[in-house]
């Protein structure tokens, strides 16, 4: 019998045995020794990288976690590469050439709460949402929706963590906001107190008013607090004191 890599077809001679031809990469080698070999294709995830009288294929590299095979094909067994940022992969030992996108099987996360620090070989955690943001439902999100933003004379309220986007009512009796529009304070600021023989006028909403003298007849001998004030609607007047009369 002829020896690996060769074979005779004929019969009844006393001929040498013939030299197999070799296969071309991407292809495993037929043995034979009574016909011409054949290649058949390597199989699924092996490789030939060259012309050969191998009869297998070698096998595809394996990666790590965090890692992507990339290139492997019947003539290339692959090479690793990082996982693209917002996507992981846990498998150790593997030969995936896809990694997980972090919205889809990342770590969800509940209301109140966004996904950080997915990526590579981590399916992320879960962390507070920011200041002035929130998530109201489950997801996978890695930044919670921005709550309401104000306009001047108004300040922003109830939104925190699961619950938005808010509401933005008018300053209280005694405080107002000058702030530009598009903002998220969350309190208004006091009305400023005036010095004695002074009272404040017109402080509210957007406006902090100013001090004006006390009218003919009347006085203030203290610094008086925006707190000692007459309503009238929402805008505040601080009162002086009348004179007594003298007869």
């Amino acid at each position: 019998m002829c020896d690996f890599g060769f074979y005779q077809d004929e019969s009844n001679h006393r001929l040498a045995c013939k030299a197999q031809a070799a296969c071309a990469a991407g292809t495993k080698f037929g043995d034979s020794r009574t016909a011409p070999r054949t290649c058949p294709v390597c199989d699924a995830k092996t490789y030939q990288p060259s012309s050969h009288k191998s009869t297998t294929c070698l096998p595809w590299n394996t990666c790590g976690s965090g890692n992507k095979l990339v290139g492997a094909s019947a003539t290339n067994g692959g090479a690793c590469q990082s996982c693209e940022a917002g996507t992981f992969l846990l498998d150790t030992s593997h030969q995936k050439d896809e990694c997980v996108a972090c919205t889809s099987l990342g770590r969800e996360c509940q209301p109140g709460q966004k996904q950080t620090g997915c990526g590579a070989d981590s399916q992320g955690s879960c962390t507070t949402c920011d200041t002035n943001t929130f998530q109201d439902t489950n997801s996978r999100v890695t930044v919670c929706k921005a709550c309401t933003s104000c306009t001047a004379g108004k300040y922003l309220s109830g939104c925190a963590g699961a619950q938005g986007p808010g509401a933005c009512p008018s300053c209280e009796a005694g405080k107002y906001l000058q702030s530009a529009t598009n903002h998220q304070r969350r309190s208004c600021d006091d009305c400023a107190s005036c010095n004695p023989g002074f009272r404040r006028v017109g402080c509210s909403d957007a406006n902090p008013g100013q001090c004006v003298a006390c009218g003919v007849g009347e006085y203030q001998d203290k610094t008086v607090r925006a707190s000692s004030v007459h309503i009238v609607g929402l805008e505040i007047t601080v009162v002086c004191k009348r004179c007594r009369a003298i007869f």
